[in-house]
């Protein structure tokens, strides 16, 4: 392992320890809602995330070979209608500092689903939801659409660092293909190249702790 890497896996740990010590482990996902879009459903799964589970209310999608590092996080199933949505918001809330998540269908952009995604919706890219843009961890999530065994697709994973309240998930932008999926975990899977933004992304967490602690 690299030292960029190393320095990076230090941020996001010095980051989360400095916000979630003397905190129980209880559920980091607390709430979702859908405030803004015509397919509403939704449903928060705490500590459920595994291989087999659903990925929408409304399909009978299974997600397949979920990260080690994952398994028995919070997640969100959101309607895979969803996906044709706009305007769209999910605003989902976190308990405390915490990695948050996107499984991304790769056929977003250029329709390809053997290569990872071309592009991601507005809301992973401009810093909206997390303390930096959403960055791609390099890991695979694959996904059964038939609930058959079968691997019909693949989601690439990113993943950004947010600091606790409600953080609003907007249009998937992805029309005919999957919806998104939210995971939020402490836990980090750890990422290809990219890890000097990811760095950035932990000492900014200590930083804001730290600055926060002071005030109060």
């Amino acid at each position: 392992m690299n030292g960029n890497k190393l320095f990076f896996l230090f941020a996001i740990a010095l980051g989360v320890a400095l916000c979630s010590a003397g905190i129980s482990q209880a559920a980091i996902i607390t709430g979702v809602t859908v405030v803004q879009g015509t397919d509403t459903g939704s449903e928060l799964v705490v500590g459920g995330l595994d291989d087999g589970v659903l990925a929408y209310t409304d399909r009978v999608h299974e997600l397949e070979n979920i990260p080690e590092a994952l398994k028995g996080s919070d997640y969100v199933k959101l309607q895979n209608n969803a996906r044709d949505d706009s305007p769209y918001e999910a605003q989902v809330t976190t308990s405390q500092l915490s990695l948050l998540y996107v499984l991304l269908d790769d056929r977003f952009g250029d329709g390809d689903g053997n290569d990872p995604p071309t592009g991601v919706p507005t809301f992973m890219s401009d810093g909206s939801v997390g303390l930096t843009p959403f960055v791609d961890t390099g890991a695979q999530i694959d996904i059964d659409e038939n609930a058959d065994g079968s691997i019909n697709q693949h989601f690439s994973l990113f993943v950004t660092l947010a600091l606790p309240g409600t953080h609003s998930f907007r249009d998937a932008q992805n029309a005919g293909r999957n919806m998104y999926v939210i995971v939020a975990s402490d836990t980090l899977v750890v990422p290809e190249p990219s890890t000097l933004m990811l760095a950035g992304m932990g000492l900014a967490a200590c930083f804001a702790c730290v600055r926060r602690r002071r005030i109060a």
